[in-house]
C-alpha cells in the first residue's frame, strides 16, 4: 500500500510496532531490504511503534503512536494483522500454538483432525520452520491439500507462499 501510494506522489508514513516492515512475513533480512526500499522512495517509517488512538474533530486527523509520536494525515489505512480465533479449541486437545499447530500433511495432533488457512500454523518444508500465511491464496491452496491428505492421496503442502508488491 505504501509503494502505491507513493507512486501516485502522496506523503506516506507507515506506523509498524515491529522492528521493520514486513518482518513477519519474510524475516528479518529482506525484511530489512525492503525498509531501505521504502525510505529511498520516501516513505517515512515509524518502527517500534504502535497505533494508541486516533485524534481529530469530526474526523481522523491524526494518530498518536504509544511512543507520543503525532502522525498527522487526510487520510489513513489501518491494517490490523490476523489472530487465530482458537479460543473454542482450547481443552480440546488439539495442540495450540499461534493458530493450530499442523504438520506438512495439515494433520493436528489428535488423530482424523485437520486444520489449514489462516489457523493453521503447519511445517513448511521448503522453509523449515513453522509459520501461519494469513493469505487468500494459502487458504484455498491448503484446504485442498487438507482434503487430499484426509483421503488419503496427498503429499506434503510445499506451497511456495507469496503476496504483491509494488
Amino acid at each position: 500500500m505504501a509503494a502505491s501510494l507513493r507512486q501516485i506522489g502522496l506523503e506516506v508514513e507507515v506506523v509498524e510496532p515491529l522492528e521493520a516492515p514486513l518482518l513477519a512475513a519474510l524475516g528479518p533480512d529482506v525484511a530489512k531490504v525492503y525498509e531501505g526500499i521504502h525510505r529511498d522512495e520516501g516513505v517515512r517509517l515509524h518502527l517500534g511503534e504502535a497505533v494508541e488512538e486516533f485524534r481529530g474533530q469530526g474526523r481522523a486527523e491524526a494518530v498518536i503512536t504509544d511512543r507520543g509520536t503525532s502522525v498527522e494525515g487526510d487520510f489513513f489505512v489501518v491494517g490490523v494483522g490476523i489472530d487465530p480465533s482458537v479460543g473454542w479449541l482450547e481443552g480440546s486437545g488439539v495442540e495450540l500454538e499461534d493458530g493450530v499447530v499442523v504438520d506438512e500433511y495439515c494433520r493436528t495432533n489428535l488423530e482424523e483432525v485437520f486444520a489449514a488457512g489462516d489457523v493453521a500454523n503447519h511445517w513448511h518444508p521448503v522453509f523449515r520452520r513453522r509459520m501461519r500465511v494469513e493469505h487468500w491464496d494459502n487458504a484455498l491452496k491448503q484446504g485442498a491439500a487438507a482434503a487430499r491428505s484426509m483421503m488419503g492421496a496427498g503429499g506434503p503442502y510445499e506451497d511456495p507462499h507469496w503476496f504483491w508488491s509494488d
